[in-house]
């Protein structure tokens, strides 16, 4: 799920990338023509003090009390990440053969006449062992063998068969819009201001943002302030702020659906595969 530290940590790695477009291996920035420093929190005064001394810039993030709650127009379950089959199965005739390597976290189905016989696949499990359940399965009600990887239906009407995986789903629990601060430190004016700019510069052109969970978060530039306060221990900063849209989300493990039964009240069974 998306929170504070997802945000903060997205917008160290936008201002990190546009500081060092060519990585960190030279600790100079040549953005800013200075060594810089990009984190979430906020600095110690010990470190800040002897960085500062020692000709680095500081660019922290911090998120403020000013916040306020979104509206959320969908708050149902959808599809993320799905894990890829490593098992095959394909019919022909009334034979289904079943390939691929076996792992745990598949289902594999056969449909016999509308009705569906599953069976999860274990690790260290086999091809043929798999054909050897569902044909064992399928035998309670109609006759049907397995022979090594192969499943033989002879009285088949209809035949199919699939394989499902697992994957992730995720929900939106709220959406919110948080203030974040990007402050500015040096020691002197002119490092001060381009760091500042670069802050501006990093983050006006990028309206939305990827997070770890998968969601987007949207910025909005705020307002910038300079801040010449503690000028007398030579620390001077500017403070850039943003507005970020983001979801707070819930995520949960799901597999693929194989076989779906509805019900319809007052009619008949309707058994559909999928």
């Amino acid at each position: 799920m998306a929170d504070l530290s997802d945000v903060s940590n997205m917008l160290v790695a936008e201002l990190a990338a546009y500081l060092y477009p060519n990585g960190t291996s030279n600790p100079v920035s040549p953005v800013v023509n200075s060594k810089a420093k990009v984190f979430a929190g906020w600095p110690q005064p010990e470190d800040l003090d002897a960085d500062l001394r020692a000709g680095w810039g500081y660019i922290s993030i911090y998120p403020l009390d000013t916040e306020k709650q979104l509206l959320v127009t969908q708050r149902d379950w959808q599809a993320g990440t799905l894990a890829a089959a490593t098992i095959t199965a394909s019919v022909a005739g009334q034979v289904v053969t079943l390939a691929g390597t076996v792992s745990a976290g598949q289902n594999v189905a056969i449909t016999v006449n509308g009705t569906a016989y599953i069976v999860a696949a274990q690790n260290g499990g086999t091809l043929s062992g798999i054909a050897a359940a569902l044909a064992t399965l399928i035998s309670a009600d109609v006759p049907a063998t397995s022979n090594g990887a192969a499943v033989t239906v002879p009285s088949a009407k209809t035949l199919a068969a699939s394989v499902g995986t697992s994957g992730t789903m995720t929900r939106a629990l709220r959406r919110q819009q948080k203030v974040f601060q990007m402050t500015a430190w040096a020691s002197g004016h002119a490092q001060r201001d381009q760091l500042g700019a670069a802050i501006d510069q990093a983050l006006s052109p990028l309206s939305r943002a990827a997070l770890t969970d998968g969601s987007v978060g949207v910025l909005h530039y705020s307002r910038s302030m300079q801040d010449d306060s503690m000028q007398k221990q030579r620390i001077y900063r500017r403070h850039v702020l943003f507005a970020v849209d983001y979801m707070t989300t819930q995520s949960t493990t799901g597999t693929t659906v194989l076989d779906a039964n509805v019900t319809i009240v007052g009619g008949i069974d309707v058994n559909i595969s999928t």
